[in-house]
Formats: structure tokens, sequence, C-alpha cells
């Protein structure tokens, strides 16, 4: 049981983390890198994940960067490697791999009017968070490290507010300010392709 042993909240956050943030090579990688393929992904997680587990497990200063570091090595090393993993199966994956792109969409996806290029049936993006205002990206992702208890001495007491710890409070507080931010992003940097007319 928990209160036999010497793991306290703030220690289970960390734990929980230290499996969470393996998912960040990941979702962000396969959103900008057509060479990612399902093999790097799964070899980054599996390398980060028992790290992660097991430094945090063992309170290791900076387990959680230290996981999550290696896991990006790993995925980008497994990628590069094996680049033919990455290559389209279906034409259909050949459509879905021309969205992927860094900066400026391809001239093979969007057409002079704005509209999808001839035998794409989908338009990239209009507004993409990436060019718009990308330090608001950079913020999201930044912000959401500053609500783990780090900081914390094991077994401190911590000064309460309104029956919770003063960390958790501040921890909840962090987590409102960054969603009500990607909401802003999501709402604001971001706008879908320019529908093709299908009026006869």
């Amino acid at each position: 049981p928990i209160v036999e042993s010497n793991f306290d909240l703030s220690f289970m956050i960390q734990f929980q983390s230290s499996i969470l943030a393996q998912t960040l090579p990941t979702f962000v990688l396969a959103l900008y890198w057509r060479g990612l393929h399902k093999w790097a992904c799964i070899a980054g997680l599996v390398v980060g994940v028992s790290s992660g587990v097991g430094l945090v497990g063992n309170k290791i200063d900076g387990g959680i960067l230290i996981s999550l570091f290696a896991n990006i090595v790993v995925t980008i090393t497994v990628a590069c490697s094996f680049p033919k993993l990455a290559l389209p199966a279906t034409a259909r994956h050949e459509q879905a791999l021309r969205h992927i792109y860094w900066l400026h969409p391809p001239s093979c996806l969007l057409a002079a009017d704005g509209g999808p290029a001839p035998g794409c049936k989908v338009a990239p993006c209009r507004k993409e968070p990436i060019r718009t205002w990308w330090g608001l990206l950079l913020l999201a992702v930044v912000l959401p490290w500053l609500a783990l208890p780090l900081y914390r001495d094991a077994g401190a007491i911590d000064p309460y507010l309104s029956g919770s710890p003063l960390w958790a409070v501040s921890a909840v507080l962090i987590l409102l300010g960054v969603h009500l931010l990607l909401v802003y992003v999501v709402a604001f940097c971001w706008q879908g392709g320019k529908e093709p007319d299908h009026a006869t």
C-alpha cells in the first residue's frame, strides 16, 4: 500500500510522467518527418518507457529527461538506419505522406488559387501553428514540465491551500493555462485548406 511505502503523490505524478512523456517524439516527429515509421516509434517507446520507469523508480535526478533523450536518439537512429520501412505501401499511403512537410506545402498539393492541386483531394492547411506564431506551440510544450514537482524534497511537509498541497494547486493551474493556450492555438493559428469546388 502507498501509505506503507516511501512513495507520495508527487512521486506518482513523476512516475506517470516518465511514461506519458515518451509519446512526445512520436507525436511531434510524425507531423513533420516523412522518414519516421512505426518500428522507429516502437523502438523509441520501448527504450524510453523502460529506462524512464527504472530511473524514476530509483529516484535518479533528471530521470524523465534522460529517458526522453534516449527515446529521441533511438527513434531517429532506427528511422535513419532503415529508411525503406517508411516507404509508402499503397497509393493512399503515398498521398497521405505528401501532407507531411515542415514549413511550406509542396507544389504537388497546392494549386495557384490555394485549392488542392490536380490529383489531390485535400488541400494543405492555410494556417498551421508551426508557421503562425510558432513560439506559442513551443511554449505549450515547455510549460507542462513546470507542473512536475521536481523541485520538491521527498518527505517534505508542504503548505496547504484549500485542503490541497500548494505544489498540487500550482500544477493544476499551470496545466489549466496550457490547455487554454492550446485552445487559442487551435482556434486562431490553425485553418484548414480550401475546399475544392464541387459545383457542377
